[in-house]
């Protein structure tokens, strides 16, 4: 049967028990044809076959929200059948999609269902919701109040599921000491609970872009934390959080903070050069993270940009990395090519567009057959979606603005008009630049 209404057609004509309902229903959701599950619910009645859970959550997990919802009043709140009542499973199905889609106000609304209509003990996996319901809407104090709650309660055992979901609200909001006092109250040998890798992940992610201090402390911590909880969290992984600590600490320095500024880039040369194993540099994926990051740190530490080229034509020519990508344009003309700056921070993505319009401007001509040089920060990947779906998705392009804004010749940004997900340069802008400007001067005004 290859449409919904077919397999209507056939219920209504058959002998049905509630597996024909089951499968039918089923082949519905293969084939995109769940507009008609209500009507199988209408013969189900109709011919006298009673439903179960099972069947309503085989619809609850399969359906859009919505129609979660209209399926959940109909049988439960409106009761076409009063003997069906909702389990704590069911429950979790309702209140877990509203937390997903960051509905608190409906996800509490189910939760107080739970209890106070049917009269069911929450369990772990209904706080877990609950807690994810509150990070999505950034309500701490209501995850705080849960997270009391589901402590007190003897029926819930907390694991490293339900201390992640509480951690990672914490984390949103950058409240490390609560975080670390969480952490070590369940490392005590009388409240213990054995943490997973993830844990850790979200505390050095945490830490690493708040609270250098913090971050290093914990490195230390971590050899006993893999021992006593079997982890697997390799050294190399906290090699990467220590760097991006250093980094995130250097972005929030001023340019007359010389002395922390000359310490940063330091420490985060010293993790990158001393303790990373060179096989891992040597891996190429592996190496253009690396390089990516290497350079970001000499972009930070240094006033002027002209002064770390030579530090990343070394590190091009070392590790083999290609930061330009130029990729062809399928959907205009596979012969024309747009520069690609995707999953890149900002810092370089200015850096770069500096570097070729004054250190290769021969070869971005080239690239570009002195026509239109075309930029798109959208990842590869999506923009390959874009080619092939036709799909026009809007870049905001007002980071560029404001840095061409900057240079001695101001360069315009204008949007490609059949392919908004890419802006060019402007080529009368980019002439006289290219004339007035000498290649490797400082293309920035003097400030």
């Amino acid at each position: 049967m290859e449409t919904g209404y077919e397999i209507v057609n056939l219920l209504e004509t058959l002998h049905i028990n509630k597996k024909n309902i089951k499968s039918a229903i089923r082949r519905c959701y293969q084939i995109r044809y769940e507009t008609v599950v209500p009507q199988i619910f209408e013969i189900a009645k109709q011919k006298n076959v009673r439903l179960d859970l099972n069947i309503l959550k085989l619809v609850l997990s399969k359906s859009n929200i919505a129609t979660r919802r209209q399926v959940f009043d109909d049988w439960f709140i409106r009761k076409k059948d009063r003997t069906l009542i909702p389990d704590v499973l069911l429950m979790n199905k309702m209140i877990a999609g509203y937390a997903k889609a960051g509905d608190y106000k409906q996800a509490l609304y189910f939760f107080r269902l739970l209890i106070e209509k049917f009269h069911l003990d929450p369990n772990a996996m209904t706080c877990n919701s609950m807690l994810l319901a509150c990070l999505k809407t950034c309500d701490m104090e209501s995850a705080e109040v849960i997270w009391d709650s589901l402590q007190q309660d003897p029926n819930i055992k907390i694991d490293h599921h339900l201390l992640n979901s509480i951690l990672r609200v914490y984390s949103y909001n950058c409240k490390i000491k609560q975080m670390m006092d969480l952490l070590n109250y369940f490392q005590q040998p009388d409240h213990f609970i054995k943490i997973s890798n993830t844990t850790c992940e979200i505390i050095a992610k945490t830490l690493a872009e708040n609270n250098i201090q913090e971050l290093i402390n914990f490195y230390k911590q971590l050899p006993t934390l893999n021992e006593a909880n079997a982890l697997k969290v390799g050294n190399l992984k906290m090699l990467e959080w220590l760097c991006f600590g250093h980094l995130n600490a250097l972005k929030r320095l001023n340019e007359r903070e010389t002395e922390q500024i000359t310490y940063r880039q330091q420490q985060f040369l010293d993790i990158f050069n001393n303790e990373f194993p060179e096989d891992v540099k040597k891996n190429f994926a592996y190496n253009r993270r690396c390089a990516m990051v290497l350079v970001e740190c000499y972009v930070l530490s240094n006033k002027n940009w002209i002064n770390v080229v030579t530090d990343f034509e070394r590190v091009l020519a070392q590790n083999q990395t290609n930061f330009f990508e130029y990729r062809n344009i399928k959907i205009i003309d596979k012969r024309k090519q747009y520069l690609n700056f995707g999953v890149m921070p900002n810092t370089i993505r200015m850096f770069l567009l500096r570097y070729l319009m004054t250190f290769r401007r021969d070869e971005v001509k080239q690239k570009f057959e002195d026509g239109k040089i075309m930029i798109t920060c959208l990842p590869f990947h999506e923009f390959s979606k874009i080619n092939e779906k036709k799909i026009h998705q809007k870049l905001d392009n007002t980071l560029f603005k404001n840095e061409l804004n900057q240079w001695k010749i101001p360069i315009r940004v204008e949007q490609d008009p059949s392919i908004p997900a890419l802006f060019y340069l402007n080529q009368e802008d980019v002439s006289l630049f290219f004339q007035t400007v000498p290649p490797g001067n400082d293309c920035l005004k003097a400030m």
